[in-house]
């Protein structure tokens, strides 16, 4: 997902055994449950319907449900599809900070960071940019205020050491392990007590 990158506490801790879905499930998913059409998903997401579909049915396996009703002309949501959905929509929906972008690149970072505030098993994400700049830099702020809002540890790997650049990155590593087994479980029980009854992201 472009530069912003979430980080479970999974990775540091392999005890834990839930996985994350997969991202571009759900934006399909989320598409494709709002138009109730492949197509009309696909060409809102420029992608092929046929891609939306598998997106779809990759997310499904996932999750071990089925969400749609595949039918000859249309897609009808299933029970499990109609609880699932309210979960997700409100991450994917960005105008509350970002009311008009025209960069398919800006609205996925911002996704990204929205998702992963919402998500009870992300502890920390973390921004892949060495510089800010381009159409890319105005996300910034909005970016850390998203994901820091909800207790989620946020870091960005910027300005790395030129002539040491590895050091400079295992610092960075290292501090961002300490502070997730420091304060990672405790993100993690508060987001999963923050979530609305029945949220199907607490299914491990």
């Amino acid at each position: 997902m472009h530069d912003i990158l979430p980080i479970t506490q999974e990775r540091f801790e392999s005890k834990m055994s839930h996985r994350l879905p997969p991202l571009n499930g759900l934006r399909s998913f989320e598409a494709a449950a709002r138009h109730l059409s492949f197509t009309r998903a696909a060409d809102e997401l420029s992608v092929t319907p046929g891609a939306v579909s598998q997106q779809v049915r990759s997310l499904e396996r996932a999750l071990g449900i089925t969400l749609f009703r595949r039918l000859p002309r249309s897609l009808v949501l299933t029970d499990e599809g109609e609880a699932y959905l309210p979960a997700i929509k409100s991450a994917f929906d960005i105008r509350d900070v970002w009311p008009s972008s025209y960069s398919s690149n800006t609205n996925e970072i911002l996704w990204a960071a929205k998702f992963a505030a919402r998500m009870p098993w992300v502890a920390c994400v973390v921004r892949l940019s060495s510089y800010e700049c381009g159409m890319d830099q105005p996300t910034y702020s909005p970016v850390q205020q998203i994901v820091e809002r909800s207790g989620t540890l946020f870091f960005s790997f910027q300005d790395l050491d030129s002539t040491k650049p590895a050091g400079s990155v295992k610092i960075r590593v290292e501090t961002i392990a300490h502070y997730l087994q420091k304060y990672g479980a405790g993100i993690v029980a508060k987001k999963m007590a923050a979530a609305p009854a029945g949220c199907p992201l607490l299914d491990r």
